[in-house]
């Protein structure tokens, strides 16, 4: 492209390059001097066998070498005029400070006519800093010197005369990249131009052809050929600031077409000041610039500092751009800017940016995919960056590549070495989304990206075109997507592929600043997200917004129909669901969570209360840990719902299992039902040690420093503790559990407690006075909530208090006391309670000792091998362990081996049945072994098969009665 500009703006130097003719001398022969390292090349100018030579800031040239003058006609009328005559082939050379040749001028012949000069075949070569040799050529010319005041012109009078216009016929511009070169890199041909120094104008002139057709000064054809552009065009107009020794116009009348030939040469990624470079590709397509209006060249800034001159070139009314047919741009208005150095030399030689700009309302380009309308189109060829504006008529930029990507803007600067494009707000991105398989024949899916303040957008360059790698908007961003609604500060959108080609897949959403997302999964369920930061990657391939990890920070909350979230930091990984599985722990959208780390007083609530309290907690996240691994730490960290909850310093569980394991101390708060229709008491079990739950078998472990803490509705506060706690489920449980609470939820079938049990239960008073209590040692305890059954399949003791005030009685000298006091259990070999039948029952060397709180009260003692009481109808039947104290007895039974020792009466039998509410008491002996009352001394004073007493009368009546006297 600078070829092609400099060699239009050539033309102008013409007049100043026969402004040499002034210096062209006859002094005696003298050697010539040639600096260059290079001779010029034979094939396209002889040598010369006579020289001039001008040295760049003298004043006075140095002359040598030339011929003497012709003796012909024409000389000799001059001859006493002008010492200058006619010559043949006479070079005139001219260096620069350094004695380096800058440029030549030659003609075939000149010849002297009065005030003018004739030359034939005139040619001049100038040498350019980078290498590059202009060529001028024409058949003939004529140069006018003004007269002298009619003295004879000395030798120095005569370098002070000056050509003041002249004309040049069939003219040649050639510009060759090389002095060696043989075909020029473009040539331009025209019929005629003439120059006027006086008015410092440069123009073509009306003439006849040889067809005797007449062209007007604006219809002289001008023609240019070259490798890489051709070149079209009529009638020129040159002016020249002679001030400011820079170009002041260039116009060409009637530009016709530019055809760029080898496109490639257009290099958008060469960098600034870097020589132009043509490789021919026979493939290429060419492009044509046509346009109705005339082309103009004016002046630009000129700088004072560089020795560089800087212009416009100007295409005006209906510019059009093609490519093999196809239109790539359409303006009113195509401007190049660019610059040409004023010094030829290559290593102070500065950047020569070309610029091109289109305007129109509005300007249309097409290039590498990519449409463009906007009201000024401006492009810097040397680095290939542009800018695209827009105006009151034409207020909003497009940009729309081929798979129908659009950015909206008002202004768009594109830098080509950074390979952006910053888009100035407001703004808009538009995406084409492939069709939804599943959409049902819906309407086209787009993602519409709005921002207020910039789009930056990062292109790459494919063999399609340009593709959108990635976009960053700014201030007050929304997002639209089929499946996405998001609000926030900034964001950042990565794609999946840069082909245009490709389909646009979303690969990459960064979120920052106040970040509010609305995300739909298949079945219309919306997920919403509130935080600071928010990086979203989607899994390739996917037709959707398939996540395949996210990252958010910052005041995280997700809240979805499923689950409520809420973290300083959240991470996850996903994968696709597989089947018609229901939703799992933190599902986002259709997909499953593969991994996940939160931290930062992390809550998680689910639609059936199951909740997550901790300051991390993470999923997947250790190499060396078990899969699907739910790990929640905290100070404690807690995880359940209102069924049971399990709190702890870290607690891992398997939400597709729900095995669960707490190392290091831990607590569980449950209920322990004794019915499913009763309401069941509220239980908080501590520990020490672990806690293991084995989904398998359906047993959680507790063990080391177990306690177990009940306060229950009626103000009984029970305090437990063992070595291990064992709960059982029922195996159809794990249906029913939580994926987002370990045990809550199950239905424990068995609890079983296991070394160095103890239970104590305490009771108070309105007034905060110990009403009852109760202490139970033994070293295994088992119940059962589902129906109540208490067993202690061991040696174990019980002590049970009753401090209440006494009951009003009608004698008060019953032989069992009073039943307020103190009454201690033991047995040897197991205790058992089955609320089905309201029976309790002890084994093995019973022993029961109840002392009465009236004063001087004596103890009742009652040994038996079994003891059983059943409860009256209608008293509540015991829940916990603890509630084994005192009730409403319906009968006692005492079996085998029994003794009875009170403050009135002592007997063994064989079986003794108590019964308070009919205030009866009967002993019996066994078939053959009667029973015996005992003296105060212990020893028989009677035997007896049957007795029968009323206790609160103390009246009795006695069956089989034998009595023994002692002497």
């Amino acid at each position: 492209m600078r070829s092609l500009l400099l060699l239009l703006l050539s033309i102008a130097i013409l007049g100043g390059a026969f402004a040499l003719y002034a210096y062209m001398q006859t002094p005696p022969p003298a050697p010539e001097v040639d600096l260059r390292a290079k001779k010029p090349p034979t094939t396209q100018l002889r040598p010369a066998p006579s020289a001039v030579r001008t040295d760049s800031g003298s004043t006075d040239p140095v002359a040598s070498g030339a011929q003497p003058p012709s003796n012909n006609a024409s000389n000799t009328a001059q001859s006493t005029d002008r010492i200058i005559g006619a010559g043949d082939d006479v070079w005139v050379k001219t260096f620069d400070k350094e004695n380096r040749l800058t440029n030549e001028f030659r003609a075939a012949r000149y010849e002297p006519q009065g005030d003018s000069v004739n030359v034939t075949k005139p040619q001049a070569r100038f040498y350019l800093g980078d290498g590059d040799v202009l060529v001028i050529e024409a058949e003939r010319g004529r140069v006018v010197i003004p007269a002298s005041s009619g003295q004879r012109e000395t030798l120095g009078d005569s370098r002070q005369q000056t050509p003041t216009r002249g004309e040049l016929y069939d003219v040649t511009l050639s510009l060759l990249d090389s002095i060696d070169a043989v075909e020029p890199v473009v040539r331009c041909t025209m019929n005629n131009i003439t120059f006027d120094n006086d008015t410092f104008r440069i123009a073509t002139e009306a003439f006849t052809d040889a067809a005797g057709k007449n062209f007007a000064a604006t219809e002289v054809p001008i023609q240019m050929r070259g490798r890489d552009y051709d070149f079209d065009g009529a009638g020129m107009l040159i002016r020249w600031n002679e001030v400011d020794r820079r170009l002041q116009l260039m116009e060409i009348a009637h530009g016709e077409s530019l055809v760029v030939k080898n496109p490639s040469t257009i290099r958008l990624d060469a960098p600034a000041g870097a020589k132009e470079e043509s490789k021919p590709n026979p493939q290429a397509k060419p492009i044509v610039v046509k346009w109705n209006g005339p082309l103009r060249v004016v002046p630009g800034k000129t700088s004072k500092t560089l020795p560089i001159q800087r212009y416009r070139t100007m295409l005006t009314d209906n510019v059009r751009i093609t490519q093999d047919t196809e239109e790539i741009a359409q303006a009113d208005v195509l401007e190049i800017g660019f610059a040409i150095d004023t010094e030829s030399r290559a290593s102070a030689e500065p950047d020569r940016p070309v610029v091109v700009s289109l305007s129109g309302s509005p300007a249309i380009v097409k290039s590498q995919g990519v449409n463009i309308r906007a009201a000024v189109v401006t492009y810097d060829t040397s680095t290939g960056s542009a800018t695209l504006k827009s105006s009151p008529e034409f207020p909003q930029i497009g940009i729309q590549d081929a798979q129908g990507r659009t950015m909206l803007a008002r202004q768009v600067d594109f830098d080509r070495k950074a390979n952006t494009a910053i888009l100035l707000g407001p703004t808009k991105f538009e995406v084409p989304l492939p069709a939804d398989p599943a959409g049902g024949g819906a309407g086209p899916r787009v993602l519409v990206a709005d921002a207020t303040k910039q789009c930056k957008v990062l292109l790459e360059s494919t063999d399609a075109g340009f593709g959108v790698k990635s976009a960053e908007l700014s201030g007050d961003v929304a997002i639209d997507h089929p499946q996405l609604k998001l609000n926030c500060q900034t964001i950042g959108l990565s794609f999946q592929s840069t082909d245009p080609n490709a389909e646009p897949m979303v690969r990459e959403i960064n979120a920052t600043g106040d970040v509010r997302a609305s995300m739909l999964d298949s079945r219309g369920q919306p997920q919403r997200i509130e935080t600071q930061t928010l990086v979203l990657k989607t899994r390739s391939g996917s037709s959707k917004i398939s996540p395949e990890s996210m990252h958010a920070s910052g005041g995280v909350k997700i809240d979805s129909p499923t689950q409520q979230l809420s973290a300083g930091e959240l991470e996850m990984t996903f994968t696709p669901r597989q089947g018609e599985a229901a939703p799992s722990l933190f599902a986002a959208g259709d997909d499953e969570v593969a991994t996940l780390r939160a931290q930062g007083a992390v809550r998680v609530r689910s639609a059936e209360g199951a909740s997550i309290s901790a300051e991390r907690v993470s999923f997947n996240t250790s190499s060396d840990a078990p899969k699907n691994l739910l790990r929640v730490e905290g100070a404690p960290a807690t995880i359940g719902d209102a069924r049971g909850t399990l709190s702890a310093k870290m607690i891992d569980f398997d939400p597709k299992t729900g095995a669960a394991n707490v190392v290091g101390g831990g607590r569980f708060n449950t209920v322990f039902a004794a019915s499913k229709e009763k309401s069941g008491q509220p239980v908080s079990v501590i520990w020490s040690g672990n806690l293991e739950f084995d989904p398998k078998s359906n047993i959680a472990a507790i063990t080391d420093g177990v306690t177990i803490e009940s306060d229950q509705p009626d103000g009984v506060r029970v305090r437990g503790s063992a070595d291990v706690l064992m709960l059982n489920f029922h195996a159809t449980a794990e249906s029913t559990s939580d994926k987002t609470s370990p045990l809550a939820g199950r239905e424990i079938r068995d609890v079983e407690l296991s070394g160095n049990v103890r239970f104590a239960a305490l009771q108070k008073d309105a007034a905060a006075a110990v009403a009852q209590r109760m202490h139970m040692e033994a070293e295994k305890l088992s119940y059962r909530p589902a129906d109540g059954t208490i067993t202690i399949p061991a040696r174990g003791r019980m002590l049970v208090e009753d401090r209440r005030p006494e009951e009003q009685k009608t004698k008060s000298n019953s032989p069992l006391g009073s039943s307020r006091g103190a009454t201690a259990f033991q047995w040897a070999e197991r205790l058992s309670f089955t609320p089905a039948s309201n029976v309790a029952e002890m084994n093995g060397d019973v022993l029961v000792v109840h002392q009465a709180s009236s004063p001087n009260a004596k103890q009742l003692r009652l040994n038996a091998d079994t003891v059983s009481a059943q409860l009256a109808d209608g008293t509540a039947a015991p829940t916990s362990p603890d509630q084994l104290g005192p009730a409403q007895l319906k009968s006692v039974k005492a079996i085998g081996n029994v003794r009875f020792n009170s403050e009135k009466l002592e007997f063994t039998a064989a079986e003794v049945e108590l019964k308070p509410q009919e205030d009866l008491l009967i002993a019996r002996g066994a078939p053959g072994v009667p029973a015996s009352l005992l003296d105060q001394g212990g020893m028989s004073k009677g035997s007896f098969s049957e007795l029968w007493m009323n206790t609160r009368t103390n009246e009795s009546s006695v069956k089989d009665f034998r009595a023994s006297i002692r002497r």
